[in-house]
């Protein structure tokens, strides 16, 4: 038996182990990434969907267009942290995976 040919065995199993192990942490924030688009999709058909009244005077229309630019802003604001979440599980990800593995990037 040759020494050492052991030790390429346990390196490709621990490669594999961090692979799984990656692959399970990027399904988990895609979940969590799909289920905040969900709501954010849910928020565009209201808004898509919310008109003002046909006997809307100038009071009426002022406070419907305040309340249309509040809902635009909740969308906004709610899809922009949808995707810094993404964004910033998928650094994690990739940082551990990288310290786990050995592979440093240097910038």
């Amino acid at each position: 038996m040759v020494a050492g040919a052991d030790g390429g065995r346990g390196r490709q199993e621990r490669r594999g182990s961090l692979r799984t192990s990656c692959d399970a942490d990027f399904a988990r924030a895609l979940k969590v990434f799909y289920h905040s688009m969900t709501s954010v999709r849910g928020q565009l058909q209201r808004l898509r969907r919310h008109r003002p009244s046909e006997e809307e005077d100038l009071l009426g229309l002022r406070l419907f267009v305040d309340e249309h630019w509040r809902l635009l802003k909740d969308f906004g604001e709610q899809l922009e942290q949808s995707v810094c979440t993404l964004k910033q599980d998928v650094a994690a990800i990739v940082r551990r995976k990288r310290e786990k593995s050995g592979i440093w990037s240097e910038r």
